[in-house]
């Protein structure tokens, strides 16, 4: 640990110092999700220790063409404070595609 270089590039912004943790892709089959949540409960993935859990969803909606990603994380302070956030980022794929596009360009 120490450093952050063992991160990937899109979650480096995240990581403050020490060390990265466990990163846990949950299938998209509901059944083999739920046995493997159950699975990190029964292990006890989360104690006294943890420090931050994230979750990050990605989404895509056609008729904006619009991609969004939203992670929503708990930090825990050495004192027991937790403190709950939330960010979103945006994207539209397709910035100039319509004449109304256009025109807001130059508005």
């Amino acid at each position: 640990c120490g450093t952050a270089a063992h991160v990937p590039s899109h979650l480096a912004a995240s990581v403050s110092s020490g060390c990265f943790g466990d990163v846990v892709d949950l299938p998209l089959d509901l059944a083999k999700a739920r046995r493997l949540v159950a699975a990190m409960r029964r292990e006890r993935w989360t104690n006294e220790g943890t420090r931050s859990v994230a979750v990050e969803i990605n989404t895509y909606n056609a008729n904006y063409d619009t991609a969004t990603a939203v992670r929503a994380q708990v930090d825990a302070h050495p004192g027991g404070k937790l403190d709950p956030s939330i960010e979103m980022w945006s994207c539209r794929f397709s910035m100039y595609a319509t004449s109304a596009d256009i025109v807001r360009l130059f508005l």
